[in-house]
């Protein structure tokens, strides 16, 4: 998705939304990998589920066109720094779903948060749209945590 926006981004934007697609594949992703095998899960093995292809497509779709593409992925963004610094007031004790608070509280990824805010802004979409495509994403966010283990 970051890749995707990169290739629409103003310039003022294009190192942000780069080096988002680059921590994205190798920082978050490494982070997936560990929990999840720490689970006893398979992510190698894992195949998209409804909820995660519905999702996908959505984003996808939704990055024709740049500032709907950021006003589509900002749930996500938003969603996982605000979730983690809530979780984060009353820790889990479980170190496995700690390493995953702590990653999503830290400031650092509150700070990339408020930068898509901003660039959305910046980008100026169609406040309408943009709005119902930021309810869309919370939509796909809810059902993409819906999903049964």
């Amino acid at each position: 998705m970051f890749s995707r926006l990169a290739w629409r981004a103003p310039s003022a934007h294009l190192g942000d939304l780069v080096d988002l697609a680059h921590a994205t594949f190798h920082d978050e992703l490494a982070l997936h990998r560990s929990l999840s095998g720490a689970f006893g899960a398979d992510l190698d093995g894992a195949r998209p589920g409804p909820a995660c292809a519905a999702y996908t497509t959505f984003l996808l779709d939704a990055a024709a066109d740049y500032g709907d593409g950021l006003a589509a992925l900002y749930p996500c963004m938003w969603g996982y720094s605000r979730l983690g610094a809530l979780l984060a007031a009353h820790p889990p004790a479980e170190p496995r779903f700690r390493r995953w608070v702590d990653t999503y509280a830290d400031p650092a990824f509150a700070a990339l948060a408020r930068r898509i805010g901003q660039m959305i802004d910046e980008a100026a979409p169609d406040p309408v749209r943009a709005e119902r495509l930021f309810l869309d994403g919370m939509r796909h966010e809810l059902a993409f945590w819906d999903v049964p283990t």
